[in-house]
């Protein structure tokens, strides 16, 4: 492993990764067209289709506690994976809504319409939250195929804000109203700037968790166009490197040597 806070992937979680990638594709760019814009009004029912398919997507994988909480009308997914008794617990911090598309002259691709050229996906919100959220949900199935575990080897809890945008403000209030639900050991948060610098520090105060440093990020080659897009390489990086560090964690949790072994 490369330290103790970024470990490298292992080769049962690449092979693992490599072998799930194409389904988890599929679906966000299944999801991808869905116009989830939390900014205008016009697409409150947008945003709560959104929070739909991804808690229809998370009970598929597994997650065996799956909510949607509506605050103000605004739909937000919480997703629970308890460990064994006794392991630690991490809190995936993320959001599943999207901007207003701006430039729209300048993109190659409609927005909302997901495409894939030269190995990127091109469509709105694949770098930032919706991205890693299926890269989140790759990780954590590779996790448990790559180990033959049932759980994962740290608890999970996943924040899907329908209103994370521009700057995570509703975050305060999810905090308020659901304290217990959120309360965590670790926090893990899975957005791109503004929305990570808000929330991290909130989050680690708020809850008094322990703040991870941000998984390896979501690239994109530079092209034409004023498209949203990222590389399909990064994407199963993200995947591959959530996946090591919630069997390592787990590992150095429970006092096992890093070997990626069942449990």
């Amino acid at each position: 492993m490369t330290d103790d806070h970024h470990p490298g992937a292992g080769a049962a979680e690449a092979q693992a990764v490599k072998a799930l990638a194409e389904t988890f594709l599929a679906d966000l760019r299944d999801w991808t067209t869905i116009p989830a814009i939390s900014a205008d009004p016009a697409h409150r029912t947008d945003v709560t289709r959104s929070a739909d398919a991804l808690a229809l997507r998370l009970d598929r994988d597994g997650w065996p506690r799956i909510r949607r909480w509506d605050l103000r009308g605004v739909p937000s997914v919480y997703a629970e994976w308890p460990a064994e008794p006794g392991a630690p617990t991490l809190l995936l911090y993320t959001h599943h809504d999207v901007p207003a598309p701006s430039a729209l002259a300048d993109w190659r691709f409609p927005p909302f319409e997901p495409t894939v050229r030269e190995g990127q996906l091109h469509g709105l919100g694949v770098r930032s939250g919706r991205g890693r959220i299926a890269a989140l949900r790759l990780g954590v199935r590779a996790h448990l195929a790559a180990t033959g575990r049932r759980r994962p080897a740290l608890g999970l809890r996943l924040l899907a804000d329908g209103a994370g945008l521009p700057s995570a403000a509703s975050l305060y209030e999810l905090l308020g109203e659901y304290p217990a639900e959120l309360a965590a050991d670790h926090v893990l948060c899975c957005a791109a700037e503004p929305v990570r610098a808000q929330a991290a520090p909130l989050l680690s105060t708020a809850l008094g968790a322990r703040a991870l440093p941000a998984l390896p990020p979501l690239t994109a080659r530079p092209g034409p166009g004023a498209d949203e897009r990222v590389d399909l390489a990064s994407l199963h990086g993200h995947a591959e490197a959530l996946a090591t560090l919630v069997r390592t964690a787990g590992a150095r949790a429970s006092g096992l040597t890093d070997r990626g072994s069942a449990a």
